[in-house]
């Protein structure tokens, strides 16, 4: 799907304005590494904008602090820093090849996309935070299942019913540690790589403590 591998791709406005960028996310509304040039009739660049961020807004995608260079007939080139001078360069988010959203993509996919963020300084926590809930909530049954055997083990055949009450209430609590260990890390008050798997290592730990303990 496009975008699911970021990389420096242009997009062509009207016939004088093209548009390169790094990385653009839905989701949040923003723009990273953003380009934006205005040929005159011969087709010679007359403009060039660049910035390193930008933001969604009801008006467009508005630049954060960029460069503004302007190129004369004589060769002649004028520079000037701006500071939040909102440029229009599409209709949509979706008209500029807008990334996925990381929920939506699969793991090699989002892998890659990391990597492509750490290549370039940005942060990574929610994505990183995706992708370990990709490979963590898999084994989710896995640990679900231990816990449900080992409680209704751990009583005698009349008292089982009991054991698997248990296990029910331990699987509503494994539902609300995860959700709030997950919520904790979109907001980075948890390693992404902790708050994915802080469910997991818990519960799964209180599964095999009650299976090995059980009587024989």
């Amino acid at each position: 799907a496009s975008g699911s591998q970021p990389r420096l791709q242009w997009y062509r406005r009207p016939d004088s304005e093209f548009v390169r960028v790094d990385r653009l996310d839905r989701t949040l509304g923003q723009g990273c590494g953003v380009t934006l040039v205005q040929t005159d009739a011969n087709f010679r660049v007359a403009k060039r904008v660049d910035a390193a961020e930008a933001a969604w807004t009801r008006n467009g995608l508005r630049f954060g602090r960029s460069v503004l260079r302007e190129f004369g007939p004589d060769n002649s080139v004028r520079t000037e820093r701006q500071d939040g001078a909102p440029v229009y360069l599409a209709d949509s988010l979706d008209a500029l090849g807008a990334v996925q959203a990381p929920s939506a993509m699969t793991f090699l996919e989002l892998r890659s996309y990391v990597r492509h963020l750490r290549e370039r300084g940005q942060a990574v926590g929610t994505q990183l935070l995706y992708l370990h809930s990709k490979l963590s909530f898999p084994l989710m049954s896995f640990v679900l299942a231990v816990l449900a055997i080992s409680c209704a083990a751990r009583w005698p055949r009349g008292g089982r019913l009991i054991g698997g009450a248990i296990a029910m209430i331990i699987s509503v609590a494994f539902w609300v540690v995860n959700s709030g260990a997950l919520s904790l890390g979109r907001v980075d008050l948890l390693p992404p790589v902790v708050a994915a798997w802080a469910a997991n290592i818990v519960f799964g730990g209180i599964g095999v403590s009650l299976f090995v303990r059980t009587p024989t």
